[in-house]
């Protein structure tokens, strides 16, 4: 999870409506406050999960795995190489394309 200190969440949804291209209004009215509201939110630092969830939904937007876990996201997008020790006859168990077995078994030999 992203350092906390480092997030400013009132930013991140003025960013969020400015690529909208909604006006604060138009969110207002969504989510059921006064526009004077939305100018408040964009200035904290912090927000009631209350509002944020309003907000992700009015903005078609998840602020909270989008911005508070992004971290994670991109971790769990990471790809593995792995390394097998094999021989000939074993490659038809691992059920792999045939054009694939045959560039393997080429490059055992």
């Amino acid at each position: 999870m992203q350092d906390l200190k480092q997030i400013h969440i009132g930013k991140e949804i003025e960013k969020k409506i400015a690529e909208s291209g909604m006006t604060k209004t138009e969110i207002a009215h969504r989510i059921n406050c006064e526009r004077a509201t939305i100018n408040d939110i964009c200035k904290r630092k912090s927000i009631n999960i209350e509002q944020l969830l309003h907000l992700s939904n009015a903005l078609n937007f998840d602020f909270i795995h989008e911005v508070y876990f992004k971290d994670e996201k991109q971790k769990n997008n990471r790809k593995v190489l792995i390394t097998i020790e094999l021989d000939e006859e074993h490659l038809s168990s691992l059920h792999f394309p045939k054009n694939i077995i045959t560039q393997i078994s080429t490059t055992l030999k």
